[in-house]
C-alpha cells in the first residue's frame, strides 16, 4: 500500500491536470476482459487527476462485418479502403463500441462521454483524392484527411466530463473545388480517417503531453519474423531509418506516421538501421494492456524529449511513469 501510495503521489505531481490522448485499438476490445481491464485504469488516471481523450478503433469488427455481409475488406498500406458497406459498418462499430467502452468506464468509477465525430464535428476532414501507392494509384473511397480539430469544443467536454470517447468516422468538409465533388455522394455519413492519426491531430491540437498508442501488437521490431526482437526505445531519427529499411509496414508504418505528427522538432537526418541484437527467449516483451498476454502500449512523450518508447517496458496505462525511458515511455500498432 505504501508503495502504491509513492507511485500515486508521483503521477499526481506529473499529471494531475493535464490531458492524456489515449488510443486503443479495435483488437484490444475485442474480449470484455480487457475492455473492463482497460477501463479500470483508465478511470485511475482520471482518480488522479488527468483527462483522457480515448479515441478507439474498430478494424477487426469491421472487417468481420464486411466479410459477414459477402464483401472483401481491401487495406493498401495499413489503410482500409472505405466503401460504403464499410462505412455504414464502421459507423455502426464506432457507436456499440463506444458505448460499451462509456458503460465499462462508468461502472468502473469514472466520469465519461462518447462524442459523434460526424455529428458534433470534434474532428472534421476533406476526401481524399485517389493517390500513388506501392499498389499503384488507389482510390480509398469514403476516406478523409483531417481539416481540423475542435479544440475548444473537446476542452470544454473533457472540462465537464474528464473522458471523452471519441473514434472515426469524423465530419467531411466540402472541398472548394466543385469538380472535386463531381459523381460523389453527399458527406452526410462522414469519412473515414485512420484512428492512430485521429488520436495523433487530436493531441496536437489539445497540446497534450502524452499520446499513448495501445495495442495487441509486440510492438516495433528489429525483425519483423522475430517477435523477441521488439524495440524498447528509439529516437524518431532511428524510427525514420527502420521506416526506410523496410522494417515498418502495414499498421505499423501508419502509427510511425501519427508519431511524425506529434513529434514536436524535426528529427536529424537518419542513419542506417541498426543491426538487430540476436534474439533470445529472455527478451521477450512482457506485454502489460489490462493484464492481457497479448497485448501492450506505448508512450509517445511530446514535450520534452524525442525518445519514442516501442515495445512494452512492464508499466500499466494507469502507472505511465513506470514505464518511461528517458522522457518517454512505450509501442504502436492496431
Amino acid at each position: 500500500m505504501t508503495l502504491d501510495l509513492i507511485r500515486s503521489s508521483i503521477f499526481v505531481r506529473q499529471h494531475a491536470g493535464r490531458t492524456f490522448v489515449l488510443k486503443v485499438g479495435g483488437a484490444c476490445l475485442a474480449h470484455p476482459r480487457r475492455l473492463r481491464a482497460l477501463a479500470r485504469q483508465v478511470a485511475v488516471v482520471q482518480a488522479l487527476g488527468s483527462r483522457v481523450v480515448l479515441v478507439h478503433g474498430g478494424g477487426p469488427q469491421v472487417s468481420a462485418r464486411q466479410t459477414a455481409a459477402g464483401e472483401t475488406p481491401r487495406k493498401v498500406g495499413g489503410r482500409r479502403v472505405t466503401t460504403p458497406l464499410a462505412l455504414a459498418a464502421l459507423k455502426d462499430c464506432a457507436h456499440g463500441l463506444g458505448e460499451q467502452l462509456v458503460a465499462a468506464l462508468v461502472e468502473a468509477g469514472a466520469s465519461a462521454r462518447r462524442l459523434d465525430a460526424v455529428a458534433t464535428g470534434s474532428v472534421k476532414a476533406v476526401r481524399r483524392e485517389p493517390v500513388v501507392t506501392e499498389e499503384g494509384p488507389v482510390d480509398f473511397g469514403l476516406v478523409g484527411d483531417v481539416h481540423s480539430v475542435d479544440a475548444a469544443g473537446l476542452s470544454a467536454a473533457l472540462e465537464e466530463h474528464g473522458i471523452i470517447v471519441l473514434a472515426p468516422p469524423v465530419q467531411e468538409v466540402a472541398a472548394v473545388s466543385a469538380s472535386a465533388l463531381a459523381d460523389r455522394d453527399a458527406g452526410g455519413d462522414g469519412l473515414n480517417v485512420n484512428a492512430d492519426t485521429v488520436a495523433a491531430e487530436v493531441a496536437v491540437a489539445l497540446k497534450t503531453p502524452k499520446l499513448i498508442l495501445a495495442t495487441d501488437a509486440a510492438g516495433i521490431l528489429s525483425n519483423p519474423a522475430d517477435s523477441n526482437s521488439a524495440i524498447g526505445a528509439l529516437t524518431l531519427a532511428e524510427m525514420r531509418a527502420y521506416a526506410g529499411a523496410g522494417v515498418l509496414s502495414g499498421g505499423m508504418a501508419v502509427k510511425s506516421l501519427a508519431v511524425e505528427l506529434v513529434c514536436p522538432t524535426p528529427a536529424p537526418t537518419p542513419s542506417p538501421a541498426p543491426t538487430p541484437p540476436a534474439p533470445s527467449s529472455s527478451e521477450a516483451p512482457s506485454r502489460t494492456l489490462g493484464g492481457g498476454p497479448d497485448s501492450g502500449e506505448i508512450e509517445i512523450e511530446v514535450d520534452d524529449s524525442d525518445l519514442i518508447a516501442s515495445a512494452p517496458v512492464g508499466g500499466a496505462i494507469s502507472d505511465p511513469y513506470s514505464a518511461s525511458v528517458g522522457g518517454a515511455v512505450s509501442d504502436p500498432y492496431s
